[in-house]
């Protein structure tokens, strides 16, 4: 009897209902994406319990929005169940998540993400292959999921007033990089640009950028001073100039009121070309080859001041410049702890020499040297400083 009432006891159970189970759910895409709202899609199987389910959703995984909760039955089918959702941001990447719920329990499916269309991203990069007359501007376009055109404006201010032809970069999702070849700039010129993308939720505008196009001539110098007489290298390159292009050396010594033609030199490779100048005074130059005229540039002129030893112990100065020194003051000075020390200050004759008597100096050994301040040198000339000798009395 006991093993009877066992066996219908065991039937009993198999025969009972199994238990029925929190809900089953699946999180599928977003369709219906636009700036602002978006339709989320999913599906909950109830598990035989009478079962709700709803969406979260927000900017991060940690979601903190949520749809209304929705009755999907008790039934033991898989239900397709969708909510939209509205006042999301334009260009905003969403997640989200169906949530389902029952007398067992909760139950969340996987995340999904959409981003919404935007406004264009946009990104300028500096200015490439930057010449005297043409530029490379260039930076990245995101459409943001509708169909975008993008230019460059630019232009000599802010305001511009110039701009590229639009070209479409399609309704993807990401940034794209695109360039465009400005032309006809002016050389010596500073433009500033900035790019423009617009679709049919907006338009970006990105910051300004500048870059300053070369000349079409170069010039530059050796030495910023030389002493009269001597000779400094100015150099320079003619942009797109062939090998053998002439180059008119252009120079305005002080005291002249424009800058007048010197020589002609003629280039060589590259467009690279040389001259060995030698002002006596203050000169400004500059070049000009192929319509174009470089900037200017001063080299500084130091009067040429010589000290020697001659007979009857006496030592010589002779200033030499492009006019007389006649009058102007000359110092025999000596060096002492590392400074200069003036031992006698003389006026320079007719021919611009004056000598100093050896007498001036201490016994021993002495380092002397003569000067020639820039208020007596005058206009157009720095001071000026023979060389030093090493002397003994």
């Amino acid at each position: 009897m006991k093993i009877l009432a066992a066996a219908a006891l065991a039937a009993l159970v198999l025969a009972a209902p199994a238990a029925a189970g929190t809900p089953g759910v699946n999180t599928a895409p977003a369709s219906g994406v636009a700036a602002g709202s978006a339709k989320l899609n999913g599906s909950v199987y109830p598990n035989g319990q009478s079962t709700g389910w709803w969406f979260e959703y927000g900017t991060s995984t940690s979601y903190g929005s949520r749809t209304p909760t929705r009755n999907a039955g008790n039934g033991t089918r898989t239900l397709s169940v969708s909510d939209s959702v509205s006042r999301l941001s334009a260009g905003t990447t969403y997640h989200f998540r169906l949530v389902a719920s029952n007398a067992s329990g909760v139950s969340y499916g996987g995340d999904q993400s959409f981003t919404t269309p935007g406004k264009p991203g946009v990104n300028t990069y500096a200015a490439q292959n930057v010449a005297a007359s043409s530029a490379v501007l260039s930076g990245t376009v995101d459409p943001r999921g509708r169909n975008t055109n993008w230019y460059f404006e630019y232009g000599t201010t802010t305001s511009y007033g110039l701009r590229t032809s639009a070209q479409s970069i399609g309704a993807s999702f990401g940034a794209h990089p695109i360039s465009v070849t400005v032309s006809n700039l002016s050389p010596s010129t500073t433009y500033h640009f900035r790019l423009v993308a617009s679709n049919n939720v907006g338009t970006t505008v990105d910051g300004d950028m500048s870059f300053s196009t070369p000349a079409t001539l170069t010039i530059s110098q050796a030495a910023f001073r030389v002493i009269a007489g001597q000779y400094v290298k100015l150099s320079g390159t003619v942009f797109g100039g062939a090998t053998g292009t002439p180059v008119t050396i252009l120079s305005q010594p002080f005291g002249e009121g424009t800058l007048a033609p010197l020589t002609t030199v003629y280039s060589g490779a590259g467009g690279s070309w040389t001259y060995l100048a030698r002002p006596m005074v203050a000169t400004t130059f500059a070049a000009q080859a192929n319509g174009g005229t470089s900037s200017q540039l001063t080299i500084g002129v130091q009067p040429a001041v010589s000290l020697r030893l001659v007979v009857g112990h006496r030592y010589a100065t002779h200033v030499v410049g492009a006019t007389s020194f006649t009058g102007k003051i000359v110092q025999l000075q000596r060096e002492e702890s590392g400074r200069w020390v003036t031992i006698k200050r003389v006026r320079l004759n007719s021919s611009s020499f004056a000598f100093f008597p050896a007498s001036l100096l201490p016994r021993g050994t002495s380092t002397i040297r003569i000067a020639l301040s820039v208020n007596q040198a005058g206009p157009g000339y720095l001071a000026g400083f023979s060389r030093t000798l090493s002397v003994h009395r």
